[in-house]
């Protein structure tokens, strides 16, 4: 097998243009990567190996509602909500009139 090859306009003090982008900010991102990657399956792992108990989801739930409630409560004008049970969103400081800002309550189940 034979190749040709055409050298005319080649000129070797000139250097090759490669459009690679920023090597070192792409190996920087992958070692980064890579780092997390691995903080996170020992993470994992030192969970999976924690002898205490499962805790529920539902006693996760209640935990950080009564956390919540807690320091709504220690809001200055924090007037409970009478629909929800929790402060209202006018006394947090939110207007009603802006997009989004009433929600409705949350379905207990």
């Amino acid at each position: 097998m034979q190749f040709h090859v055409d050298t005319t306009a080649y000129d070797p003090t000139t250097r090759p243009q490669r459009p690679r982008g920023d090597a070192a900010a792409r190996l920087r991102q992958a070692h980064e990567a890579a780092a997390y990657d691995a903080w996170l399956c020992q993470q994992v792992q030192t969970s999976l190996d924690d002898p205490r108990p499962n805790v529920t989801q539902a006693a996760v739930t209640r935990d950080m509602n009564e956390r919540k409630a807690a320091l709504r409560a220690a809001l200055p004008d924090s007037a409970p909500d009478t629909a929800s049970g929790t402060a209202s969103s006018t006394a947090r400081g939110r207007s009603s009139s802006r997009p989004g800002a009433a929600r409705p309550a949350a379905k207990k189940s």
